[in-house]
């Protein structure tokens, strides 16, 4: 996982053609109901891997958003 946005870059600076061409990776909405129930999970479980991998994924998400709305 920690590769893919470096693989992406790749992809975007090497990628086919003269025009240079964004490529954002698809944010796929939570519910609020799967939200609410991830925050009782990660409230039960105080592993602080899982919590780094869930405030990982939380940046790559607000980065994948951010890449999208600069188009």
């Amino acid at each position: 996982m920690r590769f893919f946005p470096l693989a992406l870059a790749i992809v975007a600076l090497f990628g086919c053609g003269s025009v240079a061409q964004r490529v954002c990776p698809l944010v796929v909405p939570w519910t609020a109901e799967e939200q609410k129930a991830l925050s009782r999970a990660l409230d039960a479980d105080k592993d602080p891997l899982i919590h780094r991998a869930v405030q990982e994924d939380a940046g790559y998400r607000a980065w994948a958003r951010g890449c999208q709305g600069a188009h």
